[in-house]
């Protein structure tokens, strides 16, 4: 258990009373105490609350960092969608690109827990220490165990999750790191050709080239419309000749 202390003064200076209420609030606050207590003007108040659970405020900071007895940190301190998904507690907002708090984790008992279901329509699952929560998916330790189709092993934070360009939102889509794009046409998130991460390996690609001003791989002009009417209908200067689409 965190304990923090606030106290709320009505002037920019220190009077007695704010001083003295200072002194009862240090003692019982958690160490160390410089980190879990304040003494700031009213007018600031609703800035500090809601900034409370921020990693990079006061007392988010230390929130973050804390190994609580729930075993998690505030949802919103997870910052992508792999590792928000691999906290029970927490779900993925495609359209708001954010992590927050699963629709689960409102049900305080194990009965009531069990008989709900998640946004995705999963049935909430019930834990003795953290509550109710999402049934995480891809729940696997180690690459060795993340084999199925439905899964996929993230270098990056070695951790096992659900595949790259699955988000069912654009926003989501878009914000996925694994270099994916929203198609229009069927309300889908896909991989974006040409996700090459180097100059080198995007060159070599005979569909691809490096784009010097925003150090993208990307499709070259013409190369993905593969019939006259796709080629004479997009954002380049293009025209078909021989069966193919050029520049």
């Amino acid at each position: 258990i965190e304990i923090f202390g606030v106290v709320l003064r009505r002037f920019a200076t220190h009077t007695q009373v704010d001083l003295d209420a200072q002194q009862v609030l240090s003692d019982i606050v958690s160490e160390p105490r410089a980190s879990h207590f304040m003494n700031i003007p009213l007018d600031t108040f609703l800035k500090e609350l809601k900034t409370f659970c921020s990693p990079t405020s006061l007392f988010g900071g230390v929130i973050v960092n804390s190994k609580s007895t729930y075993g998690h940190v505030p949802c919103a301190a997870h910052l992508k969608a792999s590792t928000c998904l691999k906290d029970a507690t927490c779900a993925w907002n495609d359209t708001t690109v954010r992590c927050d708090w699963s629709v689960c984790h409102k049900h305080c008992t194990k009965d009531a827990c069990e008989a709900k279901v998640d946004s995705k329509n999963k049935t909430c699952a019930w834990s003795n220490t953290a509550g109710c929560g999402r049934q995480v998916e891809c729940d696997y330790s180690d690459k060795s165990q993340c084999t199925i189709a439905e899964c996929y092993w993230d270098t990056t934070d070695s951790l096992c999750t659900i595949p790259p360009c699955t988000a069912v939102a654009e926003d989501g889509c878009l914000a996925d790191p694994n270099g994916c794009e929203w198609d229009d046409v069927k309300a889908s998130c896909k991989p974006r050709p040409c996700a090459y991460p180097d100059a080198v390996a995007c060159n070599g690609q005979p569909t691809c080239q490096w784009d010097g001003d925003t150090s993208l791989c990307i499709e070259k002009p013409c190369v993905p419309y593969t019939t006259e009417v796709e080629c004479n209908y997009h954002d380049f200067d293009c025209k078909w000749e021989a069966g193919e689409c050029r520049p």
